[in-house]
């Protein structure tokens, strides 16, 4: 969840390009989510230089692993 968003549900994702769903670690969110853990808050620097704060409301591993 970001402040003032809301919350998003997405899979942190190391592809090289933007797929819908995904959080891409390359993108600012995506390199703020790394190694956070449920529950936890974070400053996320925005582009625009604006600070907001994320927060990490669950955790699941993505459908691909949970098949293997």
């Amino acid at each position: 969840m970001i402040s003032d968003e809301g919350a998003r549900t997405g899979v942190l994702s190391m592809g090289p390009t933007p797929i819908p769903g995904h959080v891409l670690v390359t993108s600012l969110l995506g390199a703020t989510l790394i190694g956070m853990r449920k529950l936890q808050k974070m400053p996320l620097l925005r582009d625009d230089g604006q600070i907001e704060t994320v927060l990490v409301l669950d955790l699941r591993p993505s459908p691909e692993h949970e098949a293997a």
